[in-house]
């Protein structure tokens, strides 16, 4: 929330210059390691300018950090220190670290960098050049996550960028010096950024088709206010259904009957909703029994929300000393008032910008014992990439989750860009953060959510009422991916008009099976009679003028091909009759094939009145009969 970000910027600001609250002295130490840093050209960045760097000038702060290379727990904040002569130096504690450090490539902004030593850590004595070291664990990490996705098929954008990155790795000589490995590592990682930004905006859409079947896509929104809520929802059911939902972040001075006709507007819009009694900022005012009771209040008032979440970004700084203990309490409520509801988690990444005991792996790892984890339904991680930067780490950010949280849904929560107030790191564009690069953000992690096993998707945007209104460019980013997603899991129906048609499927031989229905005509009247045709194969189509089909009144052969094709009878008599049937039959040999019939009519000559019921089976098999499912069916697949 927009509110707590300014103020954990403010507290992590002045926490940063406090240093690190874990040290290792000499004697401790397993090793010591020399971090070099070279620019684009091959030229030494100093320490001030590394500083300079990582932190974006003044926007930003420093946020070296060691973290365990597997579970990215936090081992020590503030190990740089400066080298005599050149670069910065850490001790090695007794476990394996890896170096986290805000880092920028181009174009894209920053991204937090995390170097690993292929995996493994360092444990002993190294020396690091920073740029070549995070450009060869990238290539790892990336090309697992492209082995892991064997039906992505790569665009032109990340084929160019990856392939252009390897070959810069590639050929850098295994003797060369370290100014050059800078500078070539410098310019591997710029497009393995952008690479990996690629693969996963892209394949995500294709995973969320893939995984639709287990349940279906979320796209959000977030709604912090009742003000003006009617035109915010319009606009979110507009641009995410028939997979929108809405996160109701409800502020401790509301009641539930504050919110109720919000709750009763969203859900006559088709939005599922997520519900938030007790927001982040609100949590330290209440009491433990206060929060409890809180959620009591409205998991009674409102039945109809779909999922509830238990806490509010849960390993922020802000929170109380108690926060564990208020989460566990709320989702006990949930599930003895609401057991049908989904049980939702939210956490805030930072793993490098706050101190070490609110770094999201290492709370989760500190407050939350697997019995405990075992019982939420979804795992939401909340991202704001101006505080806390996720680049090319979003993906390891992802599936670590996933792995602290075994069998658990995931996606993300919270996400914004550009708020009055912010201190940034930049993203995608320094020069327009409310705009372009606001769209920037919206256009990589709104596709890239869905691109993990068991994500949900999500991403509900703080100030979604404040930031999408006025930006149609933003809105078409949200409606696009929706666009996407529907012509996926249901894909474009092959009628003629509407979504039901009549399917034939026609052997090689006639087996006089029929699809027909009654017809009220008026006696000794002129009729005519037809359908549109689409596909291969033929089928006969005929008019009867009695129930046992001795006396046939009009006969056409049926024949479609590549666009639909108007069939119609010759004109024909009712003669004494009140009732004919209209019917189709595979009556021919030799004419196999997949026929696709649509909109079809009966009238009397010279009029236009459709005697037929259920003429284009928009009301499925209703007012139809058919003798053989396996040679004519109505459906809408």
């Amino acid at each position: 929330m927009k509110e707590s970000l300014v103020r954990r910027v403010s507290v992590v600001a002045v926490a940063s210059l406090l240093g690190g609250f874990f040290t290792v002295s000499p004697a401790q130490a397993a090793g010591e390691v020399l971090v070099l840093f070279y620019d684009r050209d091959g030229g030494v960045i100093t320490p001030d300018e590394m500083r300079a760097t990582s932190n974006n000038g003044l926007s930003g702060f420093n946020n070296d950090y060691l973290v365990d290379p597997v579970t990215l727990q936090a081992i020590q904040r503030a190990p740089l220190t400066e080298n005599p002569g050149q670069g910065f130096k850490f001790s090695v504690p007794d476990v394996p670290v890896a170096l986290a450090l805000n880092w920028p490539t181009a174009p894209l902004g920053y991204g937090l960098v995390i170097v690993d030593n292929n995996g493994a850590g360092y444990s002993g004595d190294a020396t690091i050049n920073f740029s070549y070291r995070a450009a060869y664990d990238i290539r790892r990490r990336l090309a697992a996550a492209l082995a892991a996705r064997p039906d992505y098929v790569p665009s032109k954008k990340f084929n160019d960028a990856y392939t252009q990155g390897q070959a810069i790795l590639d050929a850098i000589p295994i003797r060369v010096t370290e100014p050059v490995k800078g500078r070539e590592g410098q310019r591997a990682l710029d497009l393995f950024a952008v690479a990996y930004d690629a693969l996963l905006a892209e394949h995500g859409p294709q995973r969320a088709i893939a995984q639709a079947s287990s349940g279906l896509p979320w796209l959000g929104a977030n709604i912090e206010s009742t003000s003006n809520y009617t035109a915010a929802l319009d606009l979110a059911a507009s641009l995410t259904q028939p997979y929108g939902w809405v996160r109701l972040s409800i502020p401790a001075s509301a009641r539930p009957a504050d919110w109720a006709p919000v709750v009763a507007y969203a859900k006559s819009k088709g939005l599922k909703i997520l519900g938030q009694p007790v927001r982040g900022d609100d949590e330290p005012s209440l009491t433990r029994e206060q929060y409890r009771q809180r959620f009591r209040d409205f998991l009674t008032a409102f039945p109809q929300i779909d999922a509830w979440e238990a806490g509010d970004q849960v390993n922020g700084a802000w929170h109380s000393a108690g926060m564990a203990e208020k989460l566990a309490d709320a989702v006990t409520e949930i599930e003895t008032l609401a057991p049908e509801r989904l049980v939702v988690l939210n956490l805030l990444h930072q793993i490098n910008t706050e101190a070490p005991e609110f770094s999201m792996f290492s709370w989760i790892a500190a407050n939350l014992p697997p019995a405990l984890r075992g019982r939420f339904d979804l795992v939401l991680v909340s991202l704001y990439p101006g505080q806390s930067p996720a680049g090319m780490f979003y993906d390891q950010l992802m599936e670590t989750t996933r792995a602290a949280f075994p069998g658990k849904k995931i996606g993300l929560g919270e996400i914004g860009y550009g708020e009055p107030g912010e201190t940034l790191w930049w993203s995608y564009d320094e020069a327009d953060p409310a705009g372009a690069a606001r769209r920037a953000v919206a256009s990589q992690y709104y596709p890239a959510m869905f691109d993990f096993a068991g994500s949900v998707g999500g991403g509900f945007w703080w100030n979604f009422a404040g930031d999408f209104p006025g930006d149609p460019a933003l809105q078409a980013v949200l409606s696009g991916l929706r666009d996407r997603l529907v012509g996926g899991i249901n894909p474009p129906s092959p009628a003629r008009n509407g979504s039901w048609y009549a399917l034939a499927t026609i052997r090689n031989r006639a087996t006089w099976k029929d699809l027909y229905q009654q017809v009220t005509v008026k006696p000794y009247t002129d009729h005519i009679a037809g359908i549109w045709a689409k596909g291969t194969g033929a089928v006969a189509l005929q008019i009867w003028g009695d129930p046992g089909w001795t006396r046939l009144l009009a006969n056409v052969r049926c024949t479609g091909g590549a666009d639909w094709r108007r069939v119609t009878t010759p004109v024909f008599n009712s003669g004494n009759r009140t009732r004919v049937w209209f019917a189709f039959d595979n009556a021919f040999d030799r004419s196999a094939g997949t026929l696709l019939l649509d909109d079809g009519w009966f009238r009397r000559h010279g009029t236009t009145d459709n005697l037929l019921r259920n003429a284009g089976f928009e009301q499925g098999s209703t007012a139809w009969t058919t003798t053989d499912t396996s040679v004519f069916r109505i459906t809408d697949r």
